[in-house]
């Protein structure tokens, strides 16, 4: 089967789409988990009464964006194509999916201390 240039075009510019919207999915999980921080390290300095329905809110979104939306296309996608076309990033990729799979424990975790301190 013959690939037309425009067809090419098209299959260039559906990837170029699809790692930009990665990149934007990492830059507002990244802006998430640095307002996350930035509120916390807020309250524990100033004494403030914390937001429990804030950062319950900024956890969810920390748990249920990245396994439900972003991860998924990671794996099955970008991080399948890589290893296609080479085996140069399997160590990375190796670790990047472990880290994929550690992820839910480690929101469960912060999703407990969140509760405990909101129990007092």
């Amino acid at each position: 089967m013959h690939m037309t240039s425009d067809n090419l075009h098209s299959q260039a510019a559906a990837r170029n789409a699809a790692l930009t919207r990665l990149r934007e999915e990492h830059r507002s999980l990244a802006r998430v988990i640095e307002a996350l921080e930035s509120v916390t390290a807020q309250i524990v300095e100033t004494g403030i009464e914390p937001d429990f329905a804030l950062l319950a809110s900024m956890l969810y979104y920390v748990d249920a964006v990245p396994e439900r939306f972003h991860h998924p296309k990671e794996d099955r996608y970008l991080f399948a194509a890589l290893r296609s076309r080479t085996a140069e990033a399997n160590d990375t990729l190796d670790r990047l999916e472990r880290d994929h799979r550690r992820a839910p424990q480690l929101v469960s975790e912060l999703e407990r201390g969140l509760v405990r301190w909101q129990g007092g």
